[in-house]
């Protein structure tokens, strides 16, 4: 063979080699990101008044909504509130009243539920992460 005949060739079969290398497409691309997990948060309120719950995720803290008194309510929340670390404190505020709990820091993982037992001397509650 020639010199311009294996140039040629060498041009051809690099240009085949680019082609299938290019036109190759992965799993992971044809793949959507997992969607962010949720978690819950169970609060059981002993208290004889209402109580305010807030999330403070990330130094920023987040009202999640009101439990009346002497009742139970869940809240699913979304992860993005747990931030990188995904740790939290939970924070409880007696409505009309001076009276509150705080958490320690809480680390959720995917799949966790928190329960938070409200008494009726907040300083009394307890929480549980399952």
């Amino acid at each position: 063979m020639t010199r311009p005949s294996l140039r040629r060739l060498a041009g051809i079969a690099s240009a085949a080699i680019l082609a299938t290398g290019c036109a190759h497409r992965s799993k992971a691309a044809d793949q959507a990101p997992p969607e962010e997990a949720e978690f819950v948060l169970n609060i059981v309120n002993h208290h004889w008044q209402d109580v305010r719950i807030y999330v403070i995720g990330s130094g920023q803290p987040l009202r999640v909504g009101t439990v009346t008194a002497v009742t139970e309510h869940s809240f699913t929340l979304p992860s993005w509130i747990l931030g990188p670390s995904r740790v939290i404190r939970i924070y409880a505020n007696a409505i009309g009243g001076n009276d509150y709990f705080q958490t320690d820091v809480i680390s959720v993982q995917p799949g966790q539920y928190i329960e938070l037992r409200l008494e009726t001397d907040l300083s009394r509650s307890t929480y549980g992460v399952y």
